[in-house]
């Protein structure tokens, strides 16, 4: 009989134990799993963050070329007038010239 109060206590102390260790593995897998979280939770700010630079570039890359393109229409332009001034000049030229 008192081999058997023995056995049941001995019973409960790990019936105990078996709950605190329960107890103790599910807080740790919620942390694990708070860790999971915070660790994605951390790639997807990374990543938004390489988006937004990569969308930086790309914004820097079409002013770039928007300035490129008006550069040439702008030299074009230059050009054309610089032509046309010429060409005016030796119309005029011709047209007031008194003595040749």
């Amino acid at each position: 009989n008192e081999r058997m109060g023995q056995l049941n206590q001995w019973v409960k102390a790990l019936q105990e134990e078996r709950i605190i260790n329960w107890q103790q593995y599910y807080l740790l897998q919620d942390e694990i799993y708070r860790n999971y979280h915070q660790i994605a939770s951390m790639k997807e700010e990374r990543q938004s963050i390489f988006d937004y630079a990569g969308q930086r570039e790309g914004v820097i890359a079409d002013i770039n070329q928007r300035l490129a393109i008006e550069r040439f229409v702008f030299l074009a332009i230059f050009v054309i007038m610089l032509v046309g001034y010429g060409v005016e000049y030796l119309i005029l030229k011709k047209k007031f010239l008194l003595f040749k």
